[in-house]
């Protein structure tokens, strides 16, 4: 029986984020990825506005089956918050450079840095493209393959795509949400993967989590925000074997 996978994909991003690795998840697995509101071509009538809303759409789109969520960044966030409400259809959920939270706290460390998100959240008020950019820069910062990741993003990620309103809606998820106990309470497994080069959110940051919510946790080397992109095999490897 194949395993049905619903890709939520990270800040800025659209679906095509996951080309590297889809293929090999095929293979055994009913994938579907949706682009989320943040992206122009995306659900209709979708919004962060209406977040409830939002994850009701993702929920219909399980069709009442038993399904796995590969979750990257931002998507994490969105995984958790799906979980939480449909918690008798998600049976498994893989975070990819991803947190419970993203925004350094008193007892949650290794996340970003508050200062450092509300100045680039004023940048990409000012300059969205430039913005944008710098962050998909700093998405590759430290990955042994850093510039085939900038060229991967560059080539499938356009500050043109972006809807502005939706993507300011996205980044205020990111600095508000703390989801560490709805990450507890989840009853599925989980697992964590992180690139230890990863320059947006520190692998001690998931790996905090995992351990405080007995979630697996797994580092690729040389990886940095973006490991399905830079390394698809080792992810794809690590999915599988979690799968099992």
């Amino acid at each position: 029986m194949r395993n049905n996978l619903l890709l939520l994909t990270g800040w800025g991003a659209t679906c095509k984020a996951w080309d590297p690795i889809i293929p090999a998840l095929e293979q055994r697995c009913q994938v579907k990825c949706v682009n989320p509101p943040w992206i122009k071509q995306s659900i209709p009538g979708a919004s962060l506005a209406k977040f409830e809303a939002f994850i009701d759409d993702l929920g219909a789109r399980l069709n009442d089956q038993k399904t796995k969520l590969v979750a990257w960044s931002l998507g994490g966030l969105i995984a958790i918050q799906l979980a939480k409400k449909y918690s008798d259809l998600i049976d498994q959920i893989f975070f990819i450079a991803s947190s419970p939270q993203f925004v350094a706290s008193e007892n949650f460390h290794g996340a970003i840095d508050q200062i450092w998100f509300d100045k680039f959240i004023d940048d990409f008020k000012k300059n969205p493209r430039a913005a944008f950019l710098k962050f998909i820069a700093l998405q590759a910062k430290g990955d042994e393959f850093q510039m085939n990741t900038i060229r991967f993003m560059k080539n499938n990620f356009q500050p043109e795509q972006l809807d502005l309103e939706e993507s300011l809606l996205g980044l205020k998820l990111l600095q508000e949400q703390q989801l560490m106990l709805e990450l507890q309470n989840l009853q599925c497994k989980k697992l964590f993967i992180h690139g230890d080069k990863d320059a947006v959110i520190s692998s001690k940051a998931a790996e905090f989590a995992a351990t405080t919510a007995n979630c697996g946790f797994k580092v690729i080397n040389g990886a940095g925000h973006a490991p399905h992109i830079s390394h698809p095999e080792l992810t794809t490897a690590l999915i599988k074997d979690f799968l099992q």
